[in-house]
């Protein structure tokens, strides 16, 4: 392809990733997961088991752009957008333009890149560290596979790109491992003798990510949130995230790895014309010649990401029936690319012409923004908890009740505080209760004060009916907030009720 088509191509891709991942980027609440981010900004020692360079990146991000919602998020979406420049880079290296052009069209506008892309949270970071440390290890094993030393370039690159993928995630670094077995296989495969070099790479990663090792452990045996086990619906479940939720584009992303699979093995390539045709004075059907296909630029390239997809699953599914269930749909973000590559290449094998190719894959890239937009109404429907939606309840009624009591149920102590902070509002939370076993000492706790009001008020934790019904029989409802997503907020009266019992709001 030529090369200025190419660049403006590639440019008009990034701008639709970045506008559709800053668009609307504080329009809904910071949810809980994004409250744990901020806290770790805020407060020093908060929990937080995960490897520390994403959180170290957004204290430095915080000083720079503040705690707005826009500004926790901006990274992540910042992030998002040169993952898409790097994906193009990739399919590039792997195969061709074509293929670096349609992958990162898809990428720009797919529903699971764009959602990560929109949360303070670690995952667009991992997408893009994954992207680069790929990048870099097809450079340096596809040299290696040639017979070439790695330049000092590439090959210090990408031990510093490993790293910093396996200082993003746990998940990162499970996927550099997956990398060093790919590359001690490539090379024993083309050239035995260069397994030094990849001995080399992979020690000056390991030696690296030592001094976190002690952390790693420790963080091995903190009981985080409970994730289901799989089940044989999970791979399903797996790809149908992978591809925005779409049913259609689920079977159509198993199609297009039929379609590469019988095009690896001939079974998809046109026949050639019966021997003997001409002989007999029969003339072969004239047919329009599809440009022909161009050969991927790496060994095995089709191979390389059918298992990018596969083996990232398995291997956290083998994990989880067999140990701890670590199956988490985000966490495999690693194996995003693949799908983004998948489609592409199968599309750059149809046999037409390069420029139909393009128009497919650029349909394909229009028909996920299209079910973005208004299949799942990504930017209409409210899908974060109502942290901020609670809280403005609160301070809404703030001069209504004077000198209210608030209890809060949530994991983090101050995520709630975030909100009552960024209103000008001067209330916080008191404590936290919402169990079972919290009844036995609310009644104290609230003497202690002796309130005329009390607030309870939940976000992402549901509390016990058993805590709710104490609540409703000892103290005097007053007010409740309206329906809201996984929260809600309701003001007591200091007196036991009198009358009818009032009934609890719907949990």
């Amino acid at each position: 392809m030529d090369r200025r088509i190419v660049i403006a191509l590639l440019v008009v891709i990034v701008a639709v990733a970045a506008g559709m991942r800053f668009h609307g980027l504080a329009a809904q609440s910071l949810w809980n997961d994004e409250l744990n981010t901020w806290e770790g900004t805020r407060y020093p020692g908060a929990p937080e088991i995960s490897p520390p360079l994403y959180f170290a990146g957004m204290r430095a991000a915080v000083a720079c752009l503040g705690e707005s919602e826009w500004a926790l998020r901006a990274p992540s979406a910042a992030a998002g957008t040169l993952a898409v420049l790097v994906m193009f880079l990739v399919g590039r290296r792997l195969y061709s333009d074509l293929v670096g052009l349609i992958s990162a069209a898809l990428m720009a506008v797919m529903w699971c890149p764009v959602y990560f892309s929109q949360e303070a949270r670690p995952y667009a970071l991992l997408l893009l560290t994954a992207l680069l440390s790929t990048w870099l290890w097809i450079e340096v094993v596809g040299r290696l596979c040639d017979g070439k030393r790695p330049g000092w370039g590439s090959g210090a690159g990408y031990v510093v790109a490993a790293i910093a993928t396996c200082y993003t995630h746990y998940f990162g670094l499970y996927l550099v491992l997956l990398q060093s077995l790919a590359a001690a296989g490539y090379v024993a495969w083309k050239r035995p003798r260069a397994l030094g070099w990849v001995v080399a790479l992979y020690a000056a990663v390991a030696l690296a990510f030592l001094p976190w090792v002690p952390h790693m452990r420790s963080h091995l045996g903190i009981r985080g949130v409970k994730i289901a086990e799989p089940t044989p619906a999970s791979a399903w479940g797996f790809l149908k995230f992978l591809a925005g939720y779409s049913e259609i584009a689920t079977c159509l992303l198993i199609f297009a790895v039929g379609w590469i699979v019988m095009n690896a093995f001939g079974l998809a390539k046109p026949p050639k014309p019966a021997e003997g045709a001409e002989a007999e004075g029969q003339a072969p059907a004239k047919a329009a010649e599809p440009e022909p296909e161009t050969p991927p630029r790496f060994p095995a390239a089709d191979l390389l990401i059918m298992l990018w997809l596969v083996v990232p699953f398995a291997g956290a599914y083998l994990r989880s029936v067999t140990a701890t269930p670590i199956l988490s749909h985000r966490y495999l973000i690693i194996s995003l690319p693949a799908v983004c590559l998948i489609a592409a290449r199968a599309a750059a094998l149809i046999p037409v012409k390069p420029l139909a190719q393009g128009c497919i894959g650029g349909g394909a890239a229009a028909a996920l923004a299209l079910w973005l937009m208004f299949g799942v109404n990504y930017y209409g429907t409210v899908t974060k908890e109502s942290f901020r939606e609670a809280a403005q309840f609160v301070v809404a009624n703030e001069a209504k009740y004077p000198g209210a009591l608030v209890i809060q149920h949530s994991w983090g102590r101050h995520y709630l505080d975030y909100y009552f902070e960024r209103l000008g509002s001067p209330v916080r939370a008191d404590f936290e209760a919402g169990l079972k076993k919290d009844v036995a000492d609310i009644d104290d706790r609230i003497r202690a004060r002796n309130p005329r009001y009390i607030w309870f008020v939940f976000a992402h934790r549901v509390p016990d009916r058993e805590f709710l019904q104490h609540l409703f029989e000892t103290y005097t409802p007053l007010d409740s907030s309206p329906p809201l997503v996984d929260a809600g907020a309701v003001v007591f009266e200091n007196q036991r009720p009198t009358g009818p019992p009032r009934s609890m709001p719907p949990k």
